[in-house]
């Protein structure tokens, strides 16, 4: 089943449970979820809030709130949504994510992500959602060595020797670019038989700076009706600011930040 078939049973599931119980505050987050997939910004934060007035104590609701508010760059507010969560659920991973390594990379603390992965990984190194963010804040402070090191971590904990092989031939000689490029293309070659992100193949060209071939694995990410809007405002990007095409991407999903 594709992204957009996904989305649009959600989308049907959810407006019957509106229709058969107005006040079911898990089919108001549900609608909200599958708004910001049809970048309908302004409904999808009004059933937010309206899931949040029916179960204030849905750890859920206000971490999925959180993400929307950093997809738009709203970090104060997010904050507040994403500590909420970590209240209502201390034990869960995700807002613990969300409020320690995703939101302080959005807001270019990266130091506190490094402190903050490390000491995540050091409780639990097979969580993988500690990785991406603790990657690409090495990347980002130039730490490139450190950053290899991470996703090869990544690799071995996922079982994924092909890739932690390829990539470590090049880091031994010291080439961060080449490994990053290493990965890229079994990336490129495993798709030709499965699927693979093409946001994920985004990244990795915004990590060695290619600045066409993101944008290209961005578009093509967007046609393909990934995940796109969750990871637009990824810090990795922001060399792209001034690129035409991708504030034309960025309006295409009504984000207030893109440049005109």
């Amino acid at each position: 089943m594709s992204d957009a078939d996904a989305s649009g049973k959600q989308k049907e599931a959810a407006l019957k449970a509106l229709e058969l119980d107005p006040n079911l505050a898990e089919a108001h987050a549900a609608v909200a979820n599958v708004r910001i997939y049809e970048f309908d910004w302004h409904t999808a934060e009004d059933e937010f809030r309206r899931a949040a007035e029916l179960k204030p104590s849905d750890a859920t609701v206000h971490n999925s709130y959180a993400v929307m508010l950093m997809d738009l760059k709203r970090y104060v507010e997010a904050e507040t949504e994403v500590r909420r969560a970590h209240e209502l659920d201390p034990l869960a991973n995700v807002p613990k994510v969300n409020q320690e390594l995703e939101l302080p990379l959005l807001e270019g603390k990266l130091d506190e992500v490094i402190r903050n992965g490390q000491d995540m990984l050091s409780a639990n190194p097979l969580f993988m959602g500690t990785y991406l963010p603790l990657i690409e804040a090495y990347t980002l402070k130039g730490l490139g060595d450190k950053a290899i090191s991470a996703r090869r971590a990544y690799y071995a904990a996922t079982r994924d020797s092909e890739l932690d092989e390829a990539m470590g031939k090049e880091f031994v000689l010291g080439r961060f670019s080449g490994a990053i490029k290493a990965e890229i293309a079994i990336m490129l070659a495993r798709m030709q038989t499965k699927h693979v992100s093409k946001i994920e193949v985004a990244i990795r060209y915004a990590q060695v700076k290619d600045r066409n071939q993101t944008i290209i694995w961005l578009e093509r990410a967007f046609s393909e009706q990934e995940d796109v809007v969750d990871w637009i405002n990824d810090p990795i990007f922001d060399f792209l600011g001034d690129d035409a095409r991708f504030n034309a991407l960025l309006r295409r999903m009504n984000l207030p930040w893109a440049r005109s």
